[in-house]
């Protein structure tokens, strides 16, 4: 039996990953979201034999991990305020991932994340058409040729390639390619968090008065976040000194605890 080479610690961080997402599936399962991705997840990272690559030609580099899911589907309960066309029955949100990380040991303030792609499609129908909205966080890939246009690293964009403009009508809605706004990475949880905070706020606003949940966000925002703040902040060094008044949460709302 060939022997596997992914290092102890990596191990036990897989581990613990897992436990959270199984976690985050058992809170989410009393709002009646169907979990069955998170645990897929789950089990990708408990496998072993599983060690992610970005692209298929890399060599194994056993310090990588990581999970790739099919959309968790969310149902809307009722339209949401300013929704356009209006009268649209059967509305879902469905959310995917694609992510790869590199273990590391202490939290530092590099890149977490090797790649992301990280996908939020809204669909309704009316009068036998269905309507849809798709928005793309991406990690803009190693190696690539920089485009002329601002292309941040991290950064959402509308449409991406889940919007299928061949067979759609837009009526008086223009759909560029650009721009790509900058944002932070997210992962299953931080984008769960995200998808909740911004199209579900009942549920969004009953999970964080579960002192679980808080722990958990809390968790993979400072292994996510801060680092990409704080290198931003780097920018300015030696400039606030320690003192601010402006309100973090004004600036970033998933920064509530």
């Amino acid at each position: 039996m060939k022997k596997n080479k992914v290092p102890k610690d990596v191990k036990i961080h897989r581990l613990e990953m897992a436990e959270d997402l199984l976690t985050l599936s058992k809170l989410l399962e009393k709002y009646y979201i169907n979990t069955g991705q998170i645990r897929n997840a789950a089990s990708q990272l408990k496998d072993e034999t599983k060690v992610s690559k970005v692209k298929q030609s890399d060599e194994i580099d056993y310090s990588f991990y990581g999970y790739k899911i099919d959309p968790i589907e969310f149902s809307f309960t009722s339209t949401p305020e300013h929704t356009h066309p209006e009268g649209l029955d059967g509305m879902t949100l469905s959310f995917d991932i694609n992510l790869i990380a590199s273990y590391q040991k202490d939290y530092s303030h590099s890149d977490p994340l090797k790649h992301l792609e990280f996908n939020i499609i809204v669909i309704g129908y009316k009068d036998d058409k269905d309507h849809i909205i798709s928005y793309h966080l991406d990690r803009h890939p190693e190696g690539e040729k920089e485009p002329l246009s601002s292309h941040p690293k991290y950064h959402f964009q509308f449409g991406g390639r889940k919007l299928n403009k061949g067979k759609r009508h837009f009526g008086q809605s223009i759909i560029l390619d650009s721009p790509r706004l900058m944002h932070y990475p997210m992962d299953i949880i931080l984008g769960v968090d995200f998808v909740l905070s911004n199209f579900f706020p009942e549920i969004w606003s009953e999970l964080k008065k579960n002192g679980e949940y808080i722990s958990l966000v809390k968790e993979y925002r400072n292994r996510l976040l801060k680092p990409y703040f704080c290198s931003l902040a780097n920018h300015w060094r030696g400039e606030l000194n320690g003192a601010s008044t402006w309100n973090t949460h004004e600036i970033c709302p998933q920064l509530y605890t």
